[in-house]
C-alpha cells in the first residue's frame, strides 16, 4: 500500500508538471520541479526498509542514471534512514549476546549513529576500552524480507503475463534476475558471512597503508550482530553525491 501511495505521488507530480508547462514553465523548470518532489517522496518512503529500500539504494548509487535533483534527495539513504527506537533494538542484542548490552560491552551509546535497509549501527566500547561499531539487524526484518520478496515475485509474474502474454513484448521475464537478487539479499541477512568477507579483505590488503579494513570481533558478533573497529570517514552517499556533481560539471 505504501509503495502504491508513492507511485500515486510520483504520478501526480508528473501531472502537475504538465499543467505547469501549459501555464508557461520551461521544460527545465518543469523537470526540476518534478524530480525534486519525486526524489523527496521516494526518500520519505525509505522507512519501509527491507527490499524496497535496498532497491532505492541501488538506484541511488547510479549517479549517471538519475537527474541531479533526484540524486540530491536520495544521497542520504545509504546510512541515514530513520532509526528504530533503542527499546525496539535492544532485545535483539540481548537475545543474540545472552546478556544486557551494558554488561556485555564496556559502554554503548543508545542513539544510533547510522541506519540503513536491514539494520542500524551504534557506537560502543569493548570491556578493554576499544572503540567499536555495532551493527544490529532490525527485529523481524528477515520475516519482512521474505514477505516483500513474495510480493515482488507476484508483481513480476503479473507484469510478465501482461507484457509477454497480452502485449506480446519479449524479454519481460525477470525470474532469473529476481532469483539472484533474492539470494544476495538473503546472504546479506547473515552477518557471519559479512564478517568472513571483511576478514578476507583484511588479509588481502595487509600491508597496504592507504587501505583501512576494520577488525571484526567474533566474540561480540553473531548472524544478526556485527561488531568491528569504529573507523571515521565520509559516508557513501556523500562520496557519490560529490562524484555526481563533478561529472555533471565536467560534462
Amino acid at each position: 500500500m505504501k509503495v502504491a501511495a508513492l507511485a500515486a505521488k510520483v504520478g501526480a507530480s508528473y501531472g502537475r508538471s504538465l499543467v505547469g508547462r501549459a501555464l508557461g514553465l520551461t521544460s527545465e523548470e518543469s523537470a526540476s520541479m518534478v524530480t525534486r518532489k519525486c526524489g523527496a517522496s521516494t526518500r520519505d518512503a525509505i522507512a519501509l526498509r527491507g527490499p524496497f529500500m535496498k532497491l532505492v539504494q541501488l538506484i541511488a548509487a547510479q549517479g549517471d542514471a538519475l537527474p541531479e535533483d533526484y540524486f540530491d534527495a536520495l544521497s542520504t539513504i545509504h546510512d541515514q534512514a530513520p532509526p528504530l527506537p533503542w527499546d525496539e533494538v535492544r532485545p535483539v542484542l540481548e537475545e543474540e549476546l545472552g546478556g544486557q548490552p551494558e554488561d556485555v560491552f564496556g559502554s554503548i551509546n543508545p542513539d544510533a549513529i547510522a541506519a540503513a535497509s536491514l539494520g542500524q549501527v551504534y557506537s560502543a566500547t569493548l570491556p578493554n576500552g576499544t572503540p567499536v561499531a555495532i551493527k544490529v539487524q532490525y527485529p523481524g526484518i528477515r520475516e519482512a524480507v521474505e514477505t516483500d520478496l513474495r510480493v515482488f515475485q507476484r508483481v513480476f509474474r503479473a507484469e510478465k503475463a501482461v507484457g509477454a502474454g497480452l502485449l506480446r513484448i519479449p524479454g519481460l521475464d525477470y525470474e532469473h534476475a529476481f532469483g539472484d537478487v533474492a539470494a544476495r539479499l538473503r546472504e546479506e541477512l547473515d552477518y557471519r558471512r559479512e564478517a568472513a568477507n571483511i576478514e578476507i579483505f583484511r588479509r588481502m590488503y595487509a600491508g597496504w597503508d592507504w587501505v583501512t579494513i576494520p577488525k571484526v570481533y567474533p566474540a561480540f558478533s553473531t548472524s544478526r550482530i556485527l561488531t568491528m573497529d569504529l573507523i571515521g570517514g565520509r559516508s557513501l552517499g556523500e562520496v557519490l553525491k560529490r562524484d555526481c556533481r563533478i561529472r555533471n560539471e565536467s560534462g
